[in-house]
């Protein structure tokens, strides 16, 4: 395991040159709360680059661009050297969208949002104007699409509940196509497939640790061919 994620980040590092600028912005829900932003994270981190990360858990569009929480769940950030996680401000409130931009302009943005959409079947307004305002602040804008779910590993969810969402997700991809002129798309569907690494959840919608591991590897490798 060491020597792949050594060999991850020197292949990280020599790419970084293909990069045009130091400056990268990660926001997203709880799959970017997780392993797949953590990995994310020090592996953009390790080449020298700058990085701002903020997530939420149950988030979607709307909350960044109204700056409301779902429910009792917290904004979350992690920026330059912090080692981990911490709220983004006092009692982990969500901060106004333009606080986050203002960090800019970025050189990549990447944008992991749409889990805790499926249940609509297609992106709404605020998905396209999120887009908009992130692209707007960085050079290259790229937008993280869903995982596939799995619920032969439910758990902590009602009986076909998982089921019912994966059965959603094709269509809600073609809906995406709506943000695609603003951040390229990265489909997450071909690498998170039954019988893959990264196809393994914790409960049949979370990556478990290699599992998260593998998927940002895959989303890295869509950035850095």
């Amino acid at each position: 395991m060491k020597s792949a994620l050594t060999l991850l980040l020197f292949t990280c590092f020599s790419l970084a040159a293909d990069l045009p600028g130091k400056r990268v912005l990660i926001l997203g829900d709880s799959h970017l709360c997780g392993p797949t932003g953590n990995r994310l994270f020090e592996s953009m981190q390790a080449r020298g680059l700058s990085v701002w990360l903020y997530c939420g858990v149950s988030s979607a569009a709307n909350h960044w661009i109204h700056a409301e929480a779902p429910g009792n769940f917290k904004c979350q950030k992690r920026n330059g050297t912090d080692s981990r996680l911490s709220y983004c401000q006092d009692k982990g409130a969500y901060i106004p969208l333009n606080d986050i931009l203002n960090n800019g302009p970025f050189d990549l943005a990447i944008v992991g949002l749409g889990t805790n959409s499926l249940f609509y079947k297609q992106i709404d307004k605020d998905y396209v104007e999120l887009a908009k305002k992130v692209s707007a602040h960085s050079k290259s804008c790229r937008w993280v699409g869903p995982p596939h779910l799995r619920e032969d590993q439910r758990r902590g969810y009602g009986r076909g509940a998982v089921a019912k969402l994966e059965s959603r997700l094709d269509m809600f991809y073609a809906s995406m196509l709506d943000i695609s002129t603003q951040c390229s798309l990265v489909d997450s569907r071909p690498g998170t497939l039954k019988g893959l690494v990264a196809g393994e959840t914790t409960d049949g919608i979370h990556r478990t640790q290699a599992a998260g591991f593998a998927w940002a590897d895959m989303i890295l490798k869509e950035i850095f061919p």
